[in-house]
């Protein structure tokens, strides 16, 4: 499943667009990351392309189709979004909470949970790694616990697209890890596109496979990880001086100077 951004420009308000004529690309096996300085526009983007925020001009696509043409039902099991930091009652279980991203693949809100329902919940679960936790509150959990309880709920819809923002935010770097792993994962072997919003450049480079450097709303460069972290792409987005060395697995391992 391709989800396409073609010369977008969005925004909060009429007089300043956040976006300025951006574009890109993802398919299903891709996890990109969106990088760039706070302000650049990072989280406005993914929500113009989870169609949660009116564009002005240009157009975002789901294999093809545009997506204010898509019923929000419909787009909602084929897409879903995690903000940043949303949230969460801490009084349910991880599974009450997990539950709930089956609803909208539910005939009607009331409904009773079917087999195909609770099979999801589980394969959510244990794909996270959270299928011990499944019985605790959502108060007694980790940050990085709560974040993965959070994934869970959203692959429980059973999505083809998946986006996160800023998934591994104020996490301690084994738990980054660990939460970056799992995205990496949930696109290789699951076949998910996933568009992430991350700040650590040395996670994106191991854990995704292409990644897009933006900066005042604008896409400096977008392609696959080889291709856009030079030394040159992070100067520009970054102000930053760095030195690219090979990191584990080959990866590109970004060095400040």
């Amino acid at each position: 499943m391709i989800i396409e951004a073609e010369s977008i420009s969005a925004g909060y308000n009429r007089r300043s667009p956040v976006l300025r004529s951006v574009s890109l690309s993802a398919e299903s096996g891709d996890a990109l990351a969106l990088l760039g300085p706070n302000g650049s526009g990072k989280s406005t983007l993914l929500k113009v392309l989870g169609g949660l925020l009116p564009i002005r001009s240009g157009s975002v696509r789901i294999d093809g189709t545009p997506i204010h043409r898509i019923p929000p039902k419909e787009r909602a099991r084929i897409l879903a979004f995690l903000p940043q930091d949303p949230v969460l009652p801490g009084g349910i279980t991880v599974e009450e909470l997990v539950r709930t991203g089956r609803f909208p693949c539910r005939n009607t809100p009331f409904s009773a949970f079917s087999k195909e329902d609770e099979a999801a919940v589980t394969e959510a679960l244990e794909k996270t790694g959270m299928s011990s936790f499944r019985k605790r509150l959502l108060s007694s959990l980790s940050g990085g616990e709560r974040r993965k309880a959070r994934i869970a709920m959203t692959l429980a819809q059973k999505p083809k697209i998946l986006l996160l923002d800023e998934p591994t935010a104020f996490l301690y770097p084994a738990v980054s890890l660990n939460v970056a792993g799992l995205i990496h994962k949930l696109a290789k072997e699951n076949g998910l596109t996933v568009i992430t919003v991350l700040h650590d450049l040395n996670l994106a480079a191991r854990f995704c496979s292409k990644a897009a450097f933006l900066r005042s709303g604008n896409i400096l460069k977008t392609g696959t990880i080889p291709e856009v972290m030079t030394p040159e792409t992070v100067k520009l987005t970054f102000d930053l001086d760095v030195r690219i060395m090979e990191g584990p697995g080959g990866t590109p391992f970004c060095m400040p100077l």
